[in-house]
């Protein structure tokens, strides 16, 4: 077979596995937990709005220094936040260790040393998440939506 050859049969041999992992995938689509582990998620928008309603955009509102903030969910529920490049403080630790939860496949908790952030998962895909919480002000509902990317 000629360098021609070994390349078509190459490329139909990836075409046909990429295909028979494309079913696979919708045949077993993968659980929020194997979907939240193996990236490196950062904030890419913070949304307000009230719950249901138009919302705006809030991004501008968040500190640089939490801009930049890596979150990792591993396995046995361990948490890493990455400060990243740009710290709050030159005392902040540059990584955080803590754990985190998902209960029913929609409340998302995460622990640290100190915080407990509680979320509720609107939307989780290979490369994206969208996670909410509720705040009463008086008499005033908002939702406050961050935007995740995934890495």
């Amino acid at each position: 077979m000629n360098g021609k050859g070994r390349l078509a049969a190459l490329g139909l041999f990836l075409a046909v596995v990429s295909l028979s992992c494309e079913r696979l995938d919708n045949e077993f689509p993968k659980t929020k937990e194997e979907l939240l582990r193996p990236k490196t998620w950062t904030i890419t928008d913070f949304v307000k709005g009230p719950p249901g309603g138009a919302s705006i955009s809030v991004y501008a509102s968040l500190l640089l220094c939490e801009r930049d903030d890596e979150y990792r969910f591993r396995s046995e529920n361990r948490l890493f936040i990455d400060a990243g490049a740009r710290r709050c403080d030159s005392s902040e630790l540059q990584e955080y260790r803590g754990s985190w939860t998902l209960k029913n496949d929609v409340l998302l908790e995460m622990y640290t040393p100190h915080d407990t952030v509680a979320l509720f998962i609107e939307e989780l895909t290979a490369d994206n998440m969208r996670a909410y919480y509720d705040e009463l002000s008086g008499t005033t509902l908002s939702r406050y939506t961050f935007v995740f990317s995934g890495e």
